[in-house]
């Protein structure tokens, strides 16, 4: 039996899902890893992330077979499209979140500098958003999408203010250094992540209204 465009494009919305899902709580394990100083859980979000390249590499795959095989047109072509860059989006999250799993692994043998409530914070948000951004994407909601493009601001500010706070930390106390360096590290890999989740929604806005709104100020 010939497999039809509704087939193909069930199949892709199917692994994108589970990629979603995978890259979410990937994300959340680094998180909590860092929180609870946890070196097994940090781990196990390492050896995770070859789960995801594996899913990007499927999505880019089924993709090609699609534009092939079917030429999709119009809402068709942009939902193949803007999945295919979502897939891209979603692979580069969980580098992020292993980086942050790194990050969690040498914090968690240096108690002198503790995780500021204001890194955690930083991490919920971030978190949030992108839990925001893919269920725009799910829903094909385009107001939770519009709602993420206002929150990439505020992040954007919390890394500026804690790597100025942990700036004037390092100075004072040469022995935080090396923690130091390793939650600015953090707050850049959270500030990436809501990047990613900026560009995702920004993805579901172009698939859903056809319009563009990358680069046309927030």
């Amino acid at each position: 039996m010939q497999t039809t465009l509704e087939q193909l494009l069930a199949e892709l919305r199917t692994l994108i899902s589970q990629m979603v899902q995978d890259t979410s709580e990937l994300v959340s394990d680094a998180v909590d890893a860092l929180r609870h100083r946890d070196v097994q859980l940090a781990k196990e979000v390492i050896d995770r992330d070859q789960q995801i390249d594996q899913q990007d590499t499927q999505v880019d795959e089924l993709v090609a077979k699609i534009l092939a095989l079917q030429q999709p047109v119009a809402s068709d072509l942009r939902a193949v499209i803007g999945t295919l860059k979502i897939s891209g989006e979603l692979e580069r999250v969980s580098d992020h979140a292993v980086n942050i799993a790194e990050s969690a692994i040498a914090l968690a043998v240096k108690e002198e500098l503790p995780i500021s409530n204001e890194v955690l914070y930083m991490a919920a948000v971030a978190e949030l958003m992108l839990a925001s951004a893919v269920e725009s994407f799910m829903d094909a909601n385009t107001i939770i999408a519009r709602g993420v493009l206002s929150s990439d601001d505020e992040v954007d500010d919390l890394n500026r203010n804690i790597t100025r706070q942990l700036t004037d930390t390092m100075t004072e106390q040469p022995s935080r250094i090396e923690a130091g360096m390793e939650l600015i590290r953090v707050c850049k890999n959270l500030e990436r992540i809501a990047d990613h989740a900026t560009n995702i929604a920004e993805d579901v806005i172009y698939i859903n209204d056809a319009k563009l709104v990358k680069h046309t100020g927030r």
